[in-house]
């Protein structure tokens, strides 16, 4: 042709535009989200934790896990503090081993007498890992050199080879 288009040519006529309306309000369209969200629990993430760990941990498929938290497979948890898992009905809490779990006991005991590291954890073997019994031990020993004078401790660590006074 001569490279210019066909005419247009108006076959019927257009029809009106529908009527405007309010959008909904903000709690409304939050509650018609909610309806469709599907039922699941919120996972805490931990250091250990991986995403076909966790597809494992719930038996959830992972593309539905990804999805639901806008990630993608090359993504790692650590991103997010929680995470959502849909359709797991179950909330896994994290579970320490006991190694964890004496580490984590020995530096409570520490933080709540202000003792160095190595103290903490005699304190806490002596008493079988219980803070309060440690806790007590550590401030009746502290009343006893205090009552019968004891030597200054370092203040901070002395070079190695010297000896302190």
């Amino acid at each position: 042709m001569n490279g210019q288009p066909p005419p247009y040519k108006q076959t019927e006529p257009l029809a009106d535009p529908p009527p405007y309306e309010e959008p909904p309000s903000r709690s409304a369209s939050l509650k018609q989200k909610d309806k469709l969200l599907p039922s699941g629990t919120i996972h805490h993430v931990l250091p250990t934790d991986t995403l076909v760990g966790l597809s494992i941990r719930y038996s959830v498929p992972l593309d539905l896990i990804l999805s639901h938290n806008n990630l993608h497979f090359t993504d790692t948890p650590y991103s997010r503090s929680t995470l959502f898992i849909p359709f797991a009905d179950v909330s896994h809490s994290p579970i320490e081993s006991p190694e964890q779990e004496r580490k984590r006991l020995v530096k409570r005991f520490q933080v709540l007498v202000k003792c160095e590291s190595d103290e903490a954890w005699c304190y806490m073997r002596m008493y079988d890992w219980s803070v309060e019994e440690a806790q007590a031990a550590w401030r009746e020993d502290v009343e006893w050199e205090k009552a019968n004078g004891r030597r200054e401790r370092n203040k901070g660590k002395s070079i190695i080879g010297r000896r302190s006074k």
